[in-house]
């Protein structure tokens, strides 16, 4: 897919806005705009004509990624404005032109400007306007304009061109930008180069551009913010400081020595990313690995080969008040694993480094209640499964089976919950479990989905109207007083959201968590994009902006975006042995086409022909469980073998595409046993038992065998009549399908006499509300039932209880 209309670069917000934050572009067009001369480096204006925002220009920082600079000298280039109030002919944002900025030639003659951009394909447009009182006439400021090293305008004269002053003059050009930055150049022959402002629309850059830029500008958090000695990686950083080194935060004092193991451990793998991709070499990646892999080996704090969640970056001290996590060793881990198989071909040091450090952990005789989550799922999902293969230690199998799972039903949809997303994702990082279950029949994959699709729907109906389709992301945030705020599914909104969850998401809900993506940065990158890309937090409904990024957020969000682009973790994650034999050990791969909405016993076994096995959802009335027929069939029919737990009221749809679904029967007073209904014939390759109330409360639904297609009825018992026994007194109406249409049904007592008479609709269905010719309930006894067309001797035999 290409993406028309986009615009893309990064910005430095001074401070968090305390008002609405307004998005980039009214309607929606991607593009991206520089007011070129301003009093104030930060912050941004709203054309009051248009409402498109104008970004206020700002001195050179390669972190930053925009900028303008000057050459030969140090002094900043100065702006300039015109008479305050002086109106500019041909255009009506006249405040963009009133002002702008130019290199003095008396100190140096060229003015460059700088974005760093997706690479693609973009409309450039270049605004000026003449307003200074050192000029009065053509000739007297000339300069040379290039756009990506090639001359658009080797003398140009603003004066001569605009024919006047407050006048304005646009050069408008095409051009595809492949090194991830757009460059203007201004090189003065006669007075000062200047420049009033840029616009960029990006005319077609490919999602893949998109995500690389995104991807690249995370990556630094890691690659310019280690331990030196340690390779320790601070917990978050300040996202609105301009930075003057390669190792340290502006302001270190106070924030950046507090490294998390967590995101110490995914740095491995965002290293394995960034030699990859190119963005560091091979070797260099290979030696920040092994720097950081030996130091907690032979170095860091810990107890039976678990390491403390928060340390000093530098010199490796448990922090204040840090405990010895479980659940974060593991993910070190699980990347330092990844990384091993991603070097193999380079060297065998990291994986003999993550063996070493696997086999000096202690898993026997673990109390997870000890740790917060360990012993519920999502948190202790990883830890569970490589305690299952942890070497010469196999008496810990048993902690995968005893995790704690709490499933909640919302909006129709079953999950196993828990307020934090980001556990359900992280678990997905390495191990690859698309088409596997556990024991129980649960899909942690479609589980993980099933909570972000949540997320986003809570988001998209909320009833103040502060999310949208393309802004959600339910998770904790961190205010300016460093503190988490958790924000969830079954947790008070206030309309922050977190920006690094639609990346995260990708890899479950691709191009819905894309559009999510591409709307929070291109539409509000004014106020948001900051130093490390992506702050912890965003309510464009007050404008408060978190002052931080996060290394945990953007570690996964990397590392996400990187499965959505290549499976690039996942698949040299699982060339390892442990993880293959985890996967064989613990999960069951799935059959084909048998799919249900929970499950506490698997689907597959209401399909194995075997009575005594059977699918059991979790108790909730919206189930559903589902079979892809292979082909499109023409279906007349299924049958359901009830456990002990039946439905009282479901229902049969049938679909041809697995998405848009039609009802084809329904059973509103389920008794069990085994039910056979039939229909009128329709071509289906997906056919799905919908449970709407269930007669346990304690269990869910239990179907021992759900059976389609079946074969038709024999010829002379074509005729489908349910419920059978009937209760009319209930509200029930009894059903007749499968009939000609028009069929005449006549039903009579056992003397002889008529008790109702129907005739069958246009589809050859006909329905009776269990009332006589008198419209009175009928009696409770046994009637006799005959259409005609059928041989008088064998009626059908009815029972009526009332």
């Amino acid at each position: 897919m290409k993406i028309p209309f986009l615009v893309c670069v990064w910005l430095l917000a001074s401070v968090p806005l305390q008002a609405e934050i307004l998005p980039n572009t009214p309607n929606n067009s991607m593009t991206w705009r520089l007011n070129a001369g301003t009093a104030n480096d930060n912050g941004y204006d709203q054309d009051p004509a248009t409402g498109y925002i104008w970004v206020h220009d700002n001195h050179e920082n390669k972190y930053l990624g925009w900028g303008y600079r000057e050459h030969g000298v140090s002094t900043a280039a100065t702006f300039a404005s015109s008479p305050s109030g002086t109106d500019i002919t041909g255009t009506d944002t006249d405040f963009v032109y009133q002002t702008h900025r130019y290199a003095p030639q008396a100190q140096f003659n060229r003015l460059d400007y700088f974005i760093n951009v997706p690479n693609g394909d973009y409309l450039i447009r270049l605004l000026f306007s003449e307003t200074s009182d050192y000029v009065s006439g053509p000739g007297e400021r000339v300069f040379g304009v290039s756009v990506e090293e090639d001359t658009i305008i080797p003398a140009l004269d603003i004066f001569e061109q605009a024919q006047g002053k407050f006048k304005s003059f646009d050069i408008a050009i095409d051009k595809h930008i492949s090194d991830s930055r757009f460059d203007v150049s201004l090189s003065s022959a006669a007075l000062d180069p200047m420049l009033s402002g840029i616009e960029l629309t990006a005319k077609n850059i490919s999602d893949d551009s998109f995500l690389d830029f995104i991807q690249k500008t995370m990556f630094y958090y890691f690659n310019n913010h280690a331990g030196t000695n340690t390779g320790l990686v601070p917990i978050r950083l300040h996202n609105f400081k301009n930075e003057q080194n390669t190792h340290h935060d502006a302001d270190p004092s106070d924030l950046g020595d507090e490294a998390g193991l967590a995101v110490t451990g995914l740095s491995l793998s965002v290293f394995t990313v960034g030699a990859k991709r190119g963005w560091i070499s091979l070797d260099t990646a290979h030696q920040k690995v092994k720097r950081t892999l030996e130091w907690f080996i032979h170095n860091a704090p810990q107890i039976n080969g678990f390491y403390y969640d928060r340390m000093h970056r530098d010199t490796g001290a448990p922090w204040t008040n840090a405990r010895v996590s479980r659940e974060d060793t593991v993910i070190l881990l699980l990347s330092a694993l990844q990384a091993g198989e991603f070097f193999r071909i380079h060297s065998s040091l990291i994986a003999d480094l993550a063996q070493q450090m696997y086999q000096a952990m202690s898993w026997a005789n673990q109390d997870l209640s000890q740790e917060p989550g360990l012993a519920h799922y999502p948190n202790g999902f990883l830890y569970a499964l490589m305690a299952g293969e942890a070497p010469h230690q196999p008496d810990t199998n048993h902690l995968f089976h005893i995790l704690e799972k709490k499933w909640i039903a919302q909006k129709g949809t079953n999950i196993i919950h828990q307020a934090c997303v980001w556990p359900h994702i992280v678990n997905h990082l390495f191990f690859d479990l698309r088409g596997f279950h556990d024991q129980y029949g649960v899909d942690y994959i479609e589980n993980t989905r099933r909570v972000l699709a949540l997320n986003k729907q809570i988001c998209r109906e909320d009833p103040d109207g502060r999310y949208s389709d393309k802004l959600w992301g339910l998770s904790r945030t961190t205010n300016e007083n460093k503190t988490y705020q958790a924000h969830g599914i079954d947790l008070p909104l206030d309309g922050s959201v977190d920006p690094h969850m639609a990346y995260a998401a990708l890899p479950f809900l691709n191009e819905q968590a894309l559009a999510a993506a591409q709307h929070m940065f291109f539409q509000y990158k004014h106020a948001v994009w900051g130093v490390h890309g992506l702050p912890d937090g965003v309510n464009v409904t007050t404008g408060q902006v978190s002052p931080f990024s996060d290394g945990l957020d953007l570690a996964v969000a990397l590392l996400s975006i990187e499965n959505h682009r290549s499976e690039f973790l996942r698949h040299s994650f699982m060339k390892n042995t442990y993880a293959q034999n985890i996967r064989t050990k613990m999960f069951t791969q799935k059959t084909a086409g048998h799919t249900a909405s929970s499950m506490i016993f698997p689907a597959d076994n209401a399909f194995d022909n075997d009575p005594a096995t059977y699918w059991e959802s979790i108790p909730g009335n919206d189930q559903w469980l589902q079979k892809d027929l292979g082909t499109v069939q023409t279906l007349s029919g299924v049958s359901i073998q009830w456990g002990s737990a039946f439905g009282r009221m479901y229902r049969i749809d049938v679909s041809l595409d697995g998405e848009n679904w039609q009802e084809v029967a329904c059973e509103h007073n389920g008794n069990g046993g085994l039910d056979t209904l039939y229909f009128s014939s329709v071509p289906a390759r997906h056919v799905r038992f919908y449970g709407q109330e269930r007669t346990s409360l304690e269990d869910g639904y239990q179907i021992q065998e759900f059976r389609a297609p079946i074969s038709a009825p024999l010829a002379e018992q074509k005729i489908l009549m349910y419920p059978n026994p009937y209760h009319p007194s209930q509200g029930r109406r009894l059903t007749f399908s499968l009939l000609q249409p028009g069929a005449d049904i006549r039903i009579y007592d056992f003397s002889g006499a008529l008790i109702q008479q129907l005739f069958a609709n246009a589809t050859g269905t006909a329905v009776w509300n269990g009332c006589n010719r008198a419209n009175n309930l009928a009696a409770s006894g046994v009637y006799l039932v005959h259409i005609k067309g059928f041989p008088a001797h064998k009626p059908f035999k009815l029972i009526i209880e009332r």
